[in-house]
């Protein structure tokens, strides 16, 4: 996914104007339902990152948020 405005994070990867939500994520159904509906009704999200991505060399987002409007 990319990003409005590029990620704040202290992980050493180079791509840091999108971040990778990984498939093996045990959580990843719920996390890419609310992306998308965070995405078709104009809300942000916040989260968590940890480690980067090898293929993107992007952070991996481990936790979502949800934000008000």
């Amino acid at each position: 996914m990319y990003l409005q405005g590029g990620i704040a994070t202290s992980e050493p990867c180079e791509n840091k104007s999108s971040m990778s939500l990984k498939k093996d994520n045990q959580h990843f159904q719920e996390m890419y339902a609310a992306l998308l509906a965070a995405y078709h009704s104009g809300s942000s999200v916040g989260g968590w990152v940890n480690n980067c991505d090898d293929k993107h060399n992007n952070p991996i987002l481990t936790r979502l948020d949800l934000l008000p409007k």
